[in-house]
């Protein structure tokens, strides 16, 4: 059985997106800017925040292997991780229009487009 192009698309963004947020974090730890002083959010809060985006990249990675891998629950996963991935960009547009970072915005904005595009593409195929 040979994957859609739907499948290969959505596998691929997840993968991609899963590795970014990590990414993103590792950054951020290395730099040392993950409780940035004067941010409005506790370190717990931070904590949460960071949990929640890295198991939203943790089920985006497993959503887009399972895709590729013909799995029975790939399509489901993957959903299930580009849905998360809906609730962390939202999230991520009002945290940097807050700090009026225009470029984090319009960022955002790309990432929450591409995914609902993403989103209709597997559920139509």
């Amino acid at each position: 059985m040979e994957l859609s192009s739907a499948d290969i698309i959505v596998s691929i963004f997840s993968i991609l997106v899963g590795i970014s947020i990590i990414g993103f974090w590792l950054r951020l730890s290395y730099k040392k800017l993950v409780f940035e002083p004067g941010s409005t959010r506790s370190p717990i809060e931070t904590e949460y925040h960071v949990a929640a985006e890295l198991m939203t990249a943790a089920v985006l990675l497993e959503g887009g292997a399972a895709l590729l891998l013909h799995l029975t629950l790939g399509k489901g996963i993957s959903l299930v991780g580009l849905g998360m991935l809906v609730y962390a960009t939202i999230n991520g547009i009002g945290y940097y229009a807050r700090r009026e970072d225009k470029s984090m915005v319009r960022t955002f904005y790309a990432v929450l487009v591409f995914t609902i595009i993403v989103i209709i593409f597997e559920l139509v195929s």
